[in-house]
C-alpha cells in the first residue's frame, strides 16, 4: 500500500479534528470522553478543545446538580410517606359491631359480650374471626393480603 500524501495527510486530520470537536460540542455527554480521547494522537492541536472540555464539565456539574435536587425531594417525600404510614399503623382500625367475619358472615365484635372473640384485621380491611382463619392466620383469605392488626 502506498502512504498517504503529505497534502491529503493534513487534510483527513483537519476533518478528524472538526469531528472530534464537533463530537466534544454536540454529545459530549453521550459519549464515552475516555475512549474519544484515547483515540486522538499525542500531539494534535484541536483549536476548541479546551472551550469544549470546559462546556461538557458545566453540562456535568448541572446534571449532578439536577440529580441531587431531585434525591433530596425523593428522600424527603419517602420520609414522609413513612412517617404517614406509622401514624396510619398506629392509630389502629376501629371495629364496628356491624362489622362481619369475611368468611363466616357473623359479627366480629358484639357489644352484649363481656368477651369478644380474637379477631385479626387485613390491609384490605377484610376482618376475620381468629378461629376462621387458622390454617393461614397471616393472609387474608378473600384477597390474600397480609395481615395489619391482630388481636389476641
Amino acid at each position: 500500500r502506498m502512504g498517504l500524501q503529505p497534502a491529503l495527510a493534513n487534510e483527513f486530520s483537519g476533518i478528524a479534528m472538526e469531528f472530534i470537536r464537533g463530537l466534544l460540542n454536540h454529545a459530549g455527554g453521550d459519549i464515552d470522553l475516555q475512549e474519544l480521547i484515547d483515540k486522538v494522537k499525542d500531539g494534535l492541536r484541536i483549536p476548541g478543545l479546551r472551550d469544549s472540555l470546559c462546556k461538557i464539565m458545566q453540562d456535568h456539574n448541572i446534571q449532578m446538580s439536577i440529580s441531587e435536587c431531585c434525591r433530596k425531594i425523593i428522600v424527603h417525600d419517602c420520609l414522609a410517606l413513612r412517617k404517614q404510614t406509622v401514624t396510619l399503623l398506629q392509630g389502629g382500625y376501629p371495629v364496628k359491631d356491624s362489622d362481619l367475619c369475611a368468611k363466616c358472615h357473623n359479627p366480629v365484635y358484639s357489644c352484649d359480650l363481656l368477651t369478644n372473640p380474637p379477631i385479626s384485621v387485613f390491609f384490605c380491611l377484610h376482618v376475620f374471626h381468629a378461629k376462621c382463619i387458622e390454617t393461614n392466620p397471616d393472609v387474608c383469605g378473600v384477597c390474600s393480603t397480609n395481615a395489619l392488626f391482630t388481636t389476641a
